[in-house]
């Protein structure tokens, strides 16, 4: 792991001012990972990556459309 998951996170905040594709990154290396060490490196199953995939999208959205209603509000 090039990066550990606190420095992933704090580099996520930063880019969430933009927009959520730095959480969904984040969150999905994060899970790539987790799921390479579950495999012992061997490539995973596609059905697997996807649902890393899906996950990571689904916890960007919930974690950046709280905040980009009150940068909208505060407009």
């Amino acid at each position: 792991m090039a990066l550990h998951l606190t420095e992933r996170l704090i580099v996520a905040q930063f880019k969430l001012s933009a927009d959520s594709s730095g959480v969904d990154i984040t969150v999905f290396e994060v899970l790539k990972d987790v799921l390479l060490d579950y495999y012992q490196g061997q490539q995973p199953p596609t059905s697997s990556i996807l649902l890393v995939g899906m996950l990571s999208s689904s916890v960007a959205q919930f974690v950046s459309y709280p905040l980009a209603v009150v940068r909208t509000r505060m407009q």
